[in-house]
């Protein structure tokens, strides 16, 4: 059987999705109270996807799909090369949703900048990382950053994240 990935999905499905999972998983006893499953923040993706390293890719671009090694169509789920963390696709086969509201980072950035999370507005656009299958590899790196409108659009994709709820933090609801 193959896996495509799932694409096309706006915020709203996202959302709907979340809330269903997060029901299941309560109803199983498996979801820890305090704990939600949302989309990653823009920092947490881009922590994930350079698995403690400083490289723009953390997979050699012979490894992930992209334009060069793709051909026409998103390739099957986990079958690029894993980074040190053992997460598959992070560079290339489909763009991911991240749960922040798209911002042009500032040039110079400051000294430090941890998780400048921004909520999303009702018009906003939001942010999407790590490239898809038609971009070439510098448009796969762990720093490519994209924007676009809540309403979903081919070769978006996402993956989620399980963590607590912080006291300002957004739930699937949102």
């Amino acid at each position: 059987m193959q896996y495509l990935p799932l694409d096309g999905t706006g915020i709203a499905e996202i959302s709907q999705f979340c809330a269903a999972l997060m029901n299941k998983e309560q109803t199983a006893l498996r979801l820890p109270a305090g704990y939600v499953y949302r989309l990653p923040t823009e920092a947490e993706w881009e922590y994930a996807c350079r698995a403690g390293e400083d490289s723009e890719h953390g997979v050699a671009a012979d490894k992930f799909w992209h334009f060069g090694t793709a051909k026409t169509h998103p390739p099957e789920i986990g079958t690029s090369e894993p980074n040190a963390w053992k997460l598959y696709d992070m560079h290339g086969n489909v763009c991911e949703w991240c749960l922040d509201a798209y911002r042009p980072f500032p040039d110079p950035p400051p000294a430090s900048l941890d998780d400048p999370w921004q909520p999303p507005g009702a018009k906003d656009w939001l942010v999407e990382r790590g490239g898809a299958w038609w971009l070439d590899p510098a448009g796969c790196s762990s720093s490519w950053r994209h924007r676009h409108t809540l309403d979903g659009g081919t070769y978006r994709g996402f993956r989620l994240v399980l963590a607590p709820i912080p006291a300002a933090a957004p739930t699937a609801k949102q």
